[in-house]
């Protein structure tokens, strides 16, 4: 009940931020609803009914977590932020042609920030708003298309509910990717499913193809625009098709001997995966926190390879090739990009979520097809227990899955908390506005091999710049202020003030308090401090 009351407390307070964003978001859902229909032909009302439903539901549970954050939770946030303002600029001023080509060199999705900084210039939003409401309602629009493209296929309402529901709640992935600075890859993925459907409806051999091929090429460009990994996921899909095809054509045999080798390949492809500490977090979502609804998967999954073979194939293929893409090094492709393979931890992390949700949907659908065909009870009686049946598997998993989510931020990326807006208006009134701020960082890799990435912020000092307008620099977290080559070193790089924040990896705010002829404390806050470096010599 507190999520919903959180939910409709952000809507009500920031409802034309919200409906602008769920409007742009209903405009592509609206190919998935078009195809679908005229696909399967549904004329009840829970064919739209639903998913409306579960877009209200999710769009409302989403909103909650925006009320425990100041800011967009994470590092990557911080720059988002940035070229978020520098893009709402250039429409302002009107050389946004001029500005674009040096403004993110090396930026390969400038998609969410392009969408994002036109809702901050036509609402006059704060662009914090709009990063945090668009991903959410980005996020919350994930389930939909996967509704209709599992409704085309099987022609079962309660499956491709099944399915809707896996793919928004099954796993916390990829819902907790929002923690880590990820609404462009959300945003990806929504655009991805509606590529995905629109390609499967073009399949089916329906008329007006050529219209449909120009909206797949540009649905293509699109996703690639707003993340540029989506070109390769759709490479992967579309080979996947390709190959399932070929293997529902072979014989039993042949069959059978092929799905044996897939699974291999996906367990070996674990194997390796779990042997490598940044990888191992790959599985961990469908593995351990959600192996139940893992389970429940694979339970089905027999009767979903029976009644749907070609999806089946194509949804193990899937799993298969972007878990092999996190040992495939790009700079085969791309030189220059030695370190990066063709996806990365994260996405694949997030984008397991798709296929499996697929299998859950087709696996539901298939085993109610069965449960007709025994025939164990008197066919007047078949409807209600195929209805009860889809009613117990939707609310075990429901129940299993709703236990285990979290719709606020997680403590460990949500930086920025009260006192630390305290501590920035301190900061904004007493400094002078060149003061130099020390802020914690860390190396990040989130791949096994290759050398490690630049030092990122760990805690809210990172927002210091965007939200006091101070430069600051950067510092290891686990900085040894009580020796004094490190005092030499902060007063060469004319260090004015060291922030600590309230994270596990903010800088040690005990030996600060230790050398007090070194550092002097101008403000203590139960989550947040600032030291003044004092006795530095006066700059040449």
């Amino acid at each position: 009940m507190r999520i919903f009351l959180d939910g409709l407390t952000i809507l009500s307070e920031k409802w034309p931020l919200v409906l602008s964003a769920v409007g742009i978001v209903c405009t592509g859902c609206y190919f998935g609803f078009y195809l679908s229909r005229k696909a399967s032909n549904e004329k009840n009302g829970l064919f739209l009914s639903l998913p409306i439903l579960i877009f209200v539901f999710s769009l409302i549970v989403r909103l909650a977590f925006i009320t425990k954050t100041f800011v967009p939770p994470y590092f990557d946030y911080v720059e988002h932020y940035r070229l978020i303002k520098e893009l709402t600029t250039a429409f302002e001023s009107g050389n946004f042609l001029t500005i674009l080509p040096g403004l993110t060199p090396g930026y390969y999705h400038l998609g969410f920030h392009f969408l994002a900084s036109l809702l901050t210039f036509g609402l006059r939003a704060d662009p914090i708003d709009v990063i945090l409401v668009l991903g959410q309602v980005a996020l919350a629009a994930i389930p939909i298309p996967l509704f209709f493209l599992i409704l085309h296929v099987t022609k079962n309402t309660a499956a491709a509910f099944f399915g809707s529901l896996l793919a928004g709640f099954g796993w916390y992935m990829p819902g907790f990717a929002v923690n880590w600075g990820k609404y462009p890859a959300i945003t990806g993925l929504l655009v991805l499913e509606l590529v995905l459907g629109i390609a499967y409806f073009i399949f089916q051999k329906n008329a007006h193809r050529t219209i449909w091929i120009g909206a797949l090429i540009l649905g293509t460009f699109i996703s690639t625009f707003i993340h540029s990994r989506a070109l390769v996921v759709i490479t992967i899909s579309f080979a996947s098709w390709f190959l399932a095809g070929r293997l529902r054509t072979l014989s039993r045999l042949a069959r059978y001997s092929s799905t044996g080798v897939l699974f291999a390949g996906i367990l070996v492809l674990g194997i390796l995966i779990q042997k490598e500490p940044l990888l191992k977090l790959t599985l961990e979502p469908y593995l351990e926190a959600g192996l139940w609804i893992t389970l429940i998967i694979l339970l089905l999954g027999p009767f979903a390879w029976i009644r749907f073979p070609r999806e089946v194939y194509f949804s193990i293929l899937f799993i298969l090739c972007v878990l092999a893409c996190l040992f495939i090094p790009f700079d085969q492709i791309l030189p220059g990009y030695a370190s990066q393979t063709l996806l990365d931890r994260p996405f694949v992390e997030m984008i397991l979520y798709f296929p499996l949700s697929i299998l859950g949907g087709l696996g539901l659908a298939g085993f109610l097809q069965f449960l007709g065909e025994i025939k164990p009870f008197p066919k007047r009686i078949y409807g209600y227990v195929k209805n009860l049946t889809a009613f117990l598997f939707i609310g075990l998993t429901a129940i299993l899955l709703m236990g285990n989510y979290d719709f606020y931020p997680s403590d460990c990326c949500n930086f920025l908390g009260y006192d630390d807006t305290i501590a920035f208006d301190w900061l904004s009134r007493n400094s002078p506005p060149d003061a130099h701020i020390l802020v914690p960082s860390t190396e990040m890799n989130v791949l096994p091999s290759g050398p490690s990435a630049d030092a990122v912020g760990t805690d809210a000092g990172i927002w210091i710049p965007n939200l006091t307008g101070r430069p600051i620099a950067l510092m290891p977290f686990n900085l040894d202020f009580q020796s004094e080559d490190t005092v030499e070193q902060l007063c060469q790089q004319q260090i004015n003030y060291i922030y600590v924040g309230n994270t596990d990896q903010s800088f040690a705010a005990a030996q600060l308090q230790k050398k007090t002829d070194w550092y002097e404390m101008v403000l203590l806050l139960p989550n947040a401090q600032l030291y003044r470096l004092a006795n530095c010599p006066p700059a040449d």
